[in-house]
């Protein structure tokens, strides 16, 4: 690569007319080959990485990159060029998040973000309310409806520092980026009693089990322990924090007054740990804690004017980072044990194998499923182009944006033990006497065997037996689905304006500008509206 890279600058006089159609047409078919081919949304998910506020290629490029490129000509016949070749940008920002129905499916499951969780013989439940909340006492005609509209809501100051080092190689550039971000996230759930009660309460009792309050102790019937992570709360979630530090080392290896190329390489420094797996929807600043290496491309090439002072030009840009592998703790979910997923299985009360019946208290699975795992997140892609218009100092930007990141593969960094965990029968007594223990039955009815039991372990893998009501296989076992943790791949869209102005007859030169745009969810990302100031100054 660095052989290329050189071979690269000693050629490129050479190169220029090559070079210009090349990079044009491979940021092209970048975004022409990303669009196509990476569709698949998720749900039942018990954790999601936002895109990074600092990663935001409109933001940061919109009037400052024509102030950083602009050509004063006049300056260099009459000497007067002598500044430092430093560059500095701030950019005071607002985004909120426009599809709560979207991320609430994410969260939810069988693509749905409102839930009828009920009794079994309610009409259209989507989930036995007893797998959650324990009921021995088989009470009738629950039924409640359990609606996810997440919110997310961003603001900051980006900070762009952009330096010249022509002094040791022409068209050489050194930038950091440092994104200054107030985080907000609201899952907004609300639950809606439709009939009837959980155990002899209200809906409160489904918020208190989401919320981590709920719990039963020993010797209760219904004797259960509150929900530990993946908790599903009322409340906000902030935090305000550097955005993850960007370095980049660049060369304008063709610098043409009517197109030129940049080649880049880049660094992401992590200044966060990412959020933990105590709640669903928890705020991260940043790039979720991964160190990332990569570099980028540049373009531009004047579609008409012949003077520095009046023209339009056509920009591309693609950064591409590789994300290094983390650790973190993630929740993960059950397979059930025909191989299937189990929807909301995080959320299944479980009891320990062996272990006396009335010693115990049934647990949510999530308290057991949370687990410290490998992550490898992979790539990243963030790319644009866009129509740059320049009238004297004046500039209007007009352009699209299109970030992609690849989904994060899973595992576990410690050996999971077989036969110690199984899903309660849904009726199970918790007062069972004679100190009878906790024992896989297998059983799948309705109807409690003497002494209840599980309905199948929770193993590595499901045992891949049909799960009838009649069945009673001893040996049955739910699986781990390690993905339920695993941050899904995500796309959006972005269309993007910006006007600016800039001062170029100042002894500092300076900017100010204005933009905003729109961010369309593609596959699991966060659709928003953003907007943003801009002021500059060089020296």
């Amino acid at each position: 690569m660095t052989y290329c890279v050189i071979v690269f600058l000693k050629e490129r006089e050479s190169m220029n007319k090559i070079s210009k159609n090349f990079i044009f047409k491979f940021l092209l078919f970048l975004n022409l080959f990303f669009i196509n081919n990476i569709y698949s949304t998720e749900t039942n998910k018990t954790y999601l990485l936002s895109r990074s506020t600092g990663v935001n290629l409109s933001m940061e490029y919109t009037t400052f990159n024509n102030f950083v490129n602009y050509r004063d000509d006049k300056r260099a016949r009459d000497n007067k060029d002598n500044s430092f070749g430093a560059h500095i940008q701030a950019t005071p920002y607002y985004l909120e998040s426009n599809n709560g129905k979207d991320i609430g499916k994410y969260f939810g499951f069988d693509d749905k973000n409102i839930l009828r969780i009920a009794r079994n013989n309610i009409a259209g439940y989507d989930l036995d309310f007893r797998y959650m909340v324990h009921d021995n006492v088989n009470t009738a005609n629950t039924n409640a409806i359990v609606k996810l509209d997440p919110k997310f809501e961003s603001y900051g100051l980006r900070l762009d520092y952009y330096q010249k080092l022509e002094k040791f190689l022409d068209g050489l550039y050194f930038k950091i980026a440092i994104p200054i971000s107030y985080v907000k996230t609201d899952v907004r759930l609300n639950i809606a009693d439709q009939a009837g009660y959980f155990v002899a309460g209200t809906n409160t009792d489904l918020y208190k089990y989401f919320d981590g309050t709920y719990n039963l102790p020993v010797g209760n019937a219904r004797a259960q322990a509150a929900l530990e992570y993946a908790k599903i709360s009322q409340h906000k979630f902030s935090k305000t924090s550097v955005a993850d530090l960007d370095l980049v080392l660049g060369c304008k290896f063709i610098d043409r007054d009517k197109y030129y190329a940049i080649i880049n390489f880049a660094l992401t420094i992590p200044t966060n740990n990412e959020a933990g797996a105590g709640y669903m929807f928890d705020v991260n600043v940043g790039n979720g804690s991964y160190w990332a290496l990569g570099g980028g491309l540049e373009g531009m090439m004047r579609l008409f004017g012949k003077t520095n002072d009046h023209n339009l030009n056509l920009v591309a840009v693609a950064n591409y980072r590789y994300l290094f592998e983390g650790r973190a703790e993630r929740t993960m979910g059950l397979l059930n044990p025909d191989g299937t997923r189990a929807n909301w299985g995080q959320y299944y009360l479980v009891g320990e194998i062996g272990t006396a019946v009335s010693t115990q208290q049934l647990q949510p699975a999530a308290n057991v499923l949370t687990q410290r795992v490998k992550l490898a997140p992979g790539s990243q892609l963030d790319s644009m182009i866009y129509l740059n218009y320049k009238y004297s100092g004046f500039t209007a930007e007009l352009g699209y944006n299109f970030f992609w990141r690849d989904d994060e593969q899973i595992s576990l960094k410690n050996e999971w033990q077989n036969n110690v965990y199984g899903v309660a029968i849904l009726d199970q007594d918790m007062t069972i006497a004679g100190g009878a223990t906790f024992a896989n039955t297998g059983f799948a009815a309705t109807a409690v065997p003497v002494n209840g039991g599980s309905m199948g372990y929770i193993n590595n893998d499901p045992d891949n037996t049909a799960f009838t009501a009649a069945g009673t296989v001893a040996t049955r076992a739910y699986g781990l689905d390690e993905g339920v943790g695993a941050a899904s791949s995500q796309n959006t869209h972005k269309i993007f304006a910006g006007l600016g102005y800039g001062f170029y007859d100042f002894k500092f030169p300076c900017m100010l500008g204005i933009g905003g745009a729109y961010e369309f969810n593609g596959d699991d990302g966060i659709e928003n509206w953003q907007v943003y100031g801009k002021v500059g100054l060089k020296f």
